[in-house]
């Protein structure tokens, strides 16, 4: 993607985002889409920061496992947390296959237990999710198979959720930001803001 240039002078637009990371980049392309004329400024490159500086991990639920959720808000407050973080999951694989974004997206989320007191709590989770989050996706990994997938014998099970995926950040970030320009965004590089 070619450099943006650099604010200059005065411009004009109904919205003004700020941060060319995946929220600033999502949310510059989804006003752009519903007829907004929007500028993004963004103080360094497009995913110079955590964005396109991550593991790459799409995870499905919150980093948290429910039960935990559920016991600190409850099961109906943890299941709207949950329909959350699917949908967001939806979303980033949707602006993906619509915008054809290449980011080496690969299916796949596999939780590996490192210490054995912990293989039973996490082999359990694919069943609950099931039963209580009608998630469907996520299957138990015993300690043999974990090892026939990894090459070592060092975890001690886990499981494997067909709805995680992995991707390239900074990639994703990028095809992001041409999928915002081509829906008439305006992106300012090298403009750090500093007065709102």
């Amino acid at each position: 993607m070619p450099d943006h240039p650099e604010l200059t002078g005065q411009q004009r637009a109904d919205v003004c985002v700020v941060g060319a990371g995946y929220g600033g980049l999502s949310a510059a392309l989804h006003l752009a889409a519903r007829g907004f004329n929007v500028a993004l400024v963004e103080a360094n490159r497009i995913g110079w920061g955590a964005s396109g500086r991550n593991g790459g991990q799409l995870g499905v639920g919150p980093r948290a496992d429910m039960h935990k959720y559920e016991r600190s808000i409850g099961r109906e407050d943890a299941r709207k947390v949950w329909d959350i973080a699917v949908a967001a999951n939806r979303l980033v694989k949707d602006l993906i296959a619509q915008h054809k974004i290449y980011c080496d997206l690969t299916p796949g989320y596999l939780e590996a237990c490192w210490k054995a007191r912990h293989a039973p709590e996490v082999m359990a989770e694919p069943e609950y999710l099931a039963r209580h989050y009608d998630h469907h996706e996520a299957r138990a990994v015993s300690r043999d198979e974990m090892a026939a997938m990894l090459g070592t014998a060092r975890y001690h099970g886990g499981f494997l959720d067909m709805a995680g995926a992995h991707l390239h950040p900074l990639r994703y970030a990028l095809g992001l930001g041409r999928a915002a320009v081509e829906a008439g965004v305006r992106i300012f590089e090298r403009s750090p803001v500093t007065q709102v």
